[in-house]
């Protein structure tokens, strides 16, 4: 088992937008209040997960994700498509933001993505900036081979994350 990658923490005094993918939809768990948001997007990456084309009811869940989201945290959002890196880049830029704040993305062909756009972001002084929930953390040590390792373990997960919000 690999270690969970170490993230860039993102600073509450920078400009900062938020970055919402189909990895993680429930943005509303992060305390935003701590970060100025000069701006939001969805980015829409399912075209990503395959080299086939993709299913038009795939995109239309995707979409409907990303826009539930949004309008669960009242936002002006704008979409992107992960095409080419540049865009996250120019749209950040655009925004005035130093940093983009977004769930933790584990592995895939998003990660794969957004490693090619940090490069871009770096050149432009911009930081991408990821965020891990508890649970993430404590259930990571199980996820070696599929659910099975997990589900058996849920109670000590449970236990150990509710221990974790009582401190």
């Amino acid at each position: 088992m690999q270690p969970l990658r170490k993230v860039h923490e993102a600073q509450p005094d920078l400009p900062t937008v938020l970055l919402i993918t189909d990895e993680d939809c429930q943005i509303e768990n992060f305390d935003l209040a701590a970060f100025g948001l000069c701006g939001a997007a969805t980015l829409s990456c399912s075209h990503l997960r395959s080299p086939r084309p993709v299913s038009e009811r795939v995109y239309a869940f995707e979409a409907g994700a990303l826009a539930d989201a949004a309008l669960r945290l009242n936002l002006d959002v704008t979409h992107l498509k992960a095409t080419e890196p540049s865009v996250l880049a120019d749209w950040t830029a655009q925004a005035g933001a130093k940093q983009i704040l977004t769930p933790f993305v584990t592995l895939g062909a998003l990660r794969d993505w957004l490693n090619l756009a940090e490069h871009q972001l770096e050149e432009r002084g911009i930081t991408l900036c990821e965020q891990r929930r508890a649970w993430d953390d404590a259930i990571w040590p199980y996820a070696t081979a599929g659910f099975f390792k997990v589900r058996k373990n849920i109670p000590q997960i449970l236990g150990q994350t509710i221990g974790m919000h009582l401190r």
